[in-house]
């Protein structure tokens, strides 16, 4: 089974729109994918010194009251407005009522996608500061006049002090994503052993030890992951990952959360209960993927029978950190997998904590585990993994004489 790695500069790119978005920045005119194009610059103040025009203007309306708000979103999901005129009456007119994370919640339940969500944040931002009479903040000129280079990310890149304000300005679940995304696209180049054991269950047997296998995997941010074997049975071996046969993986460095939470999976997140888990206080999430939404590719076939290929759904369970919102683990399972596939079982774990790789600190994978199987043939295999050495990669060194 392989887990491919999505590309991750788009993900990166989504991630900085949005935070982009929440801390009220003008943002060139491209939105993430499925958001519709809202208002791209900060509302212009009326002077109260100057007079006011007799029309009716967007301007001169009261601002929002709750149930104001929630009917524009009912009159949305009857397409009769768009997202982005939600989000220019939210910053055009602003609210009077308070924007809890509950409200953010039902409004998100309601159909808002990020650029009404943002809106509504920057709107309570705005309330807050006139309700206490607290001064602008002050924030980068805007440069709506500036067309970005091509395959450049829109805008600068706002500060790591910046992306925390925003981010804890979201929804707890929502500020889970955003560090998962985080975490995904802001991986070093690096290498790490994998400590590989691997069982069969036959029919009518119990588990067996098949082998161990002890690869090095290098990862590097613009190609993904490259697997080399360096021990089977403990013994130096010159096979390579592909010619090991049996169950492998790759791609559980950044497809796993990213796969999750990435905005093109559309995942349907649902909370589930609490539990402690390592020691930390964890809010379970359920989630599911549907397969048109999904890029996850099982491989799959016996001995010298041709290899299959199919693009799943898959759901699961995620435990989240309360405290710190980070992903501790994710359970994965397969859905939709094709009848005449030679699989019809795929399950995989993996479980994350901070590791530091050049004196910073990175969200990593620690264990590991994946579960392939055929309920046809009553045949299965388990893998479980441990990863160890971590360290930064810089290239290979070849000295010519």
């Amino acid at each position: 089974m392989r887990f491919h790695n999505q590309k991750s500069n788009p993900l990166r790119r989504v991630l900085t729109q949005i935070l982009i978005l929440l801390m009220g920045w003008s943002l060139s005119p491209a939105f993430p994918a499925g958001a519709e194009a809202g208002p791209q610059s900060r509302p212009q103040h009326t002077d109260t010194k100057q007079p006011i025009a007799p029309q009716t203007t967007p301007e001169s309306e009261p601002p929002l009251t709750e149930a104001q708000f929630f009917s524009l979103l009912q009159q949305m999901l009857k397409k009769q407005m768009t997202q982005g005129d939600v989000a220019s009456q939210l910053e055009s007119r602003g609210i009077e009522f308070e924007a809890t994370d509950a409200v953010i919640r039902r409004a998100q339940t309601g159909g808002a996608q990020t650029v009404v969500i943002a809106a509504l944040i920057r709107a309570e931002e705005r309330r807050k500061r006139a309700r206490y009479a607290l001064p602008e903040p002050e924030r980068p000129a805007p440069q709506l006049n500036r067309q970005p280079a091509r395959g450049t990310d829109l805008g600068a890149e706002p500060t790591e002090e910046e992306l925390e304000a925003a981010i804890h300005k979201l929804p707890f679940v929502e500020q889970a994503r955003q560090y998962a995304i985080m975490d995904a696209t802001t991986l070093p180049d690096f290498v790490v052993l994998q400590d590989i054991t691997r069982y069969v269950q036959q029919p009518g047997r119990k588990w067996e030890l098949r082998d161990t296998l002890t690869t090095e995997v290098r990862y590097e941010h613009d190609s993904g992951e490259t697997i080399k074997v360096l021990k089977i049975n403990n013994q130096p071996t010159n096979k390579s990952y592909e010619d090991v046969g049996g169950s492998t993986s790759v791609g559980d460095f950044s497809a796993q959360l990213a796969s999750v939470f990435a905005p093109s999976s559309k995942a349907d997140l649902k909370a589930v209960g609490e539990e402690t888990y390592r020691g930390r206080k964890c809010s379970l999430y359920s989630y599911s993927v549907q397969q048109q939404n999904s890029q996850y590719e099982l491989y799959g076939g016996y001995n010298d029978a041709r290899l299959q290929k199919a693009v799943v759904g898959f759901q699961g369970t995620l435990w989240i950190d309360k405290e710190t919102k980070h992903v501790l683990r994710v359970e994965k399972t397969a859905t939709g997998i094709p009848r005449d596939f030679a699989l019809s079982v795929a399950e995989s774990v993996v479980e994350y904590d901070w590791i530091t790789i050049g004196g910073n600190q990175y969200w990593l994978p620690i264990n590991g585990e994946v579960l392939l199987g055929s309920d046809r043939d009553r045949y299965y295999m388990r893998n479980t993994i441990k990863f160890n050495g971590y360290r930064k990669f810089e290239g290979d060194v070849k000295i010519v004489d």
